[in-house]
């Protein structure tokens, strides 16, 4: 799919022609002018992801059922609170683009010269440089509350938008010159209360699995985290067995509640419900009301209550014998009916989380090409291209001389290019393969260490935290090296050779386990 077509409804092709379409597409957007000749809509989804594509052709299916149903209504009147209120939208909007680099004071007076000659025509504003573009800010402005609305109210609107601009431009000059005072402006616009319209939309837009792709489409272009996308697909694959459907426009608050309630008989963890369940579905069902599809959130409110748990009777990481017990376990694991690659993260991943302090996944996910040399120190370099980081950040960690005395080097040199111990799948995906192999080493581990008190992998990263401190290596360096982010600012600044994280890691004491 790589094509939006929907043809014009034939009721509306009259009164449809000149009307500008601002069709959302992911991060980016298509704009269309219906012409009289016109009988289809057709645009490029702009992405050879099919998944992404689906996910665009779902929301802008649904923009275009919008307009259509905006058109046969009613144009609405707008109070002059509201034109105020949009226009504060358009000045946010404006002001927050630009205001982090807002480049030379020059270019926003000059531009601010050429708006206020501009009867609302529209400029697309790129630091100092002008132009005229279509469609104009008003038809982007009502197309993204998807109103439809008279002439006189879009009359003021122009009037109030194009005061509006001058008003974020005269602030973007005060930026550019080093004024970042509070903005009085802000304290103007009335909070935004408009009647934004439902689109009609057919089963397959409101159903949990498009929307949570349409949400994912959206948070990935922002950064989002692919474990959250994991959660969340989780937690709505739960809801939708709960409920025994998949179709957000039948979703009531009763339900959500009820599905909390069955969560917690079940015996789930209480923050597990919280953060995994209730965050995803209320985030998803967000996204639906954000884009018109549903009215509002029947997850919104719907909470419980997370104590401050059990009282803590041990450390969080591996005792001495714990540690023993799991590496040796490990290096006595015998191959049986396992994959090659299940067999090898057994074998190697809690020794490289025993001397690197290193998450389990970020073991777990790294490739042949990942184990590099820089400046004569043989490395590990943990990166998000791998699979996925919690911090999105790379690292290099050295590798401790007991892993090349143990074979790790060797069986790297042996194993072919591509990830050490998960296969990804045929479309590229890593994150499934990886949550196998992470939950194959999470058990194997548990075979060593059945106390519960301790989580089976992360008891590694305290452990390591725990003895660093111990040989006085400094908090900024454990965590450069466990890939924790600096809490101090000081810290940010300069970097951490290869021979000084080296040293640092070689301080560390090798594990007898004979």
């Amino acid at each position: 799919m790589k094509q939006l077509r929907q043809r014009i409804p034939t009721d509306l092709r009259e009164k449809a022609v000149g009307q500008v379409l601002v069709i959302p597409l992911g991060n980016d957007e298509a704009t269309v002018r219906i012409t009289p000749q016109m009988e289809t809509v057709q645009v490029s989804l702009r992405t050879r992801d099919p998944v992404e594509a689906k996910a665009r052709h779902v929301v802008a299916m649904a923009y275009l059922n919008g307009v259509w149903a905006s058109l046969r209504e009613k144009p609405d009147k707008l109070s002059h609170k509201q034109v105020v209120a949009l226009a504060g939208e358009e000045y946010r909007e404006l002001v927050s683009r630009h205001e982090d680099n807002p480049g030379t004071p020059e270019g926003w007076e000059a531009l601010r010269e050429i708006e206020n000659r501009m009867t609302g025509s529209g400029l697309q504003i790129r630091q100092g440089v002008a132009k005229p573009e279509p469609p104009s800010r008003l038809a982007r402005l009502l197309a993204r509350y998807n109103l439809a609305v008279d002439e006189g109210s879009k009359a003021r609107l122009r009037k109030e938008l194009v005061r509006a601009a001058s008003e974020a431009m005269s602030r973007l000059e005060r930026n550019a010159n080093g004024d970042y005072s509070p903005d009085a402006n802000l304290e103007r616009f009335p909070e935004l209360q408009v009647d934004t319209k439902v689109r009609p939309n057919d089963a397959s837009e409101a159903t949990f699995s498009s929307l949570l792709e349409s949400w994912w489409c959206e948070a990935k272009a922002g950064g989002g985290s692919p474990r959250t996308y994991q959660a969340y697909r989780t937690a709505m694959r739960h809801f939708a067995n709960f409920l025994g459907h998949e179709d957000a426009r039948k979703v009531e608050p009763k339900d959500v509640v009820r599905f909390k309630d069955d969560r917690v008989k079940a015996g789930l963890s209480l923050k597990t419900i919280k953060d995994n369940d209730l965050a995803g579905i209320r985030r998803i069902l967000g996204h639906a009301v954000a884009n018109f599809i549903i009215p509002s959130n029947p997850a919104k409110g719907v909470t419980v209550k997370v104590g401050k748990g059990v009282t803590r009777t041990r450390s969080h990481g591996f005792t001495d014998e714990e540690a023993i017990a799991v590496l040796r376990h490990a290096r006595d694991h015998k191959q049986g009916r396992e994959g090659r690659k299940i067999y090898a993260a057994k074998r190697w991943v809690p020794w490289l989380c025993a001397y690197t302090g290193a998450r389990v996944g970020e073991m777990a996910q790294l490739r042949k090409e990942d184990v590099i040399e820089e400046d004569g120190y043989r490395m590990l370099h943990v990166t998000p291209d791998a699979g996925t980081v919690k911090t999105k950040a790379e690292r290099d960690v050295p590798i401790h001389s007991h892993l090349v005395d143990l074979g790790f080097l060797e069986f790297v040199d042996k194993a072919p290019k591509g990830h050490l111990f998960l296969d990804p799948r045929k479309d590229g995906d890593v994150l499934k393969p990886l949550g196998t192999v992470k939950n194959r080493v999470r058990d194997f581990v548990r075979q060593a260490v059945p106390n519960k008190d301790v989580q089976p992998t992360h008891g590694w990263r305290h452990r390591f935290k725990t003895i660093g401190r111990n040989l006085q290596i400094s908090e900024y360096m454990l965590n450069e090296l466990n890939g924790h982010a600096q809490t101090e600012e000081a810290a940010k600044y300069g970097d951490y050779s290869p021979e000084a994280k080296s040293a640092a890691i070689e301080k560390f004491p090798r594990y007898d386990v004979s």
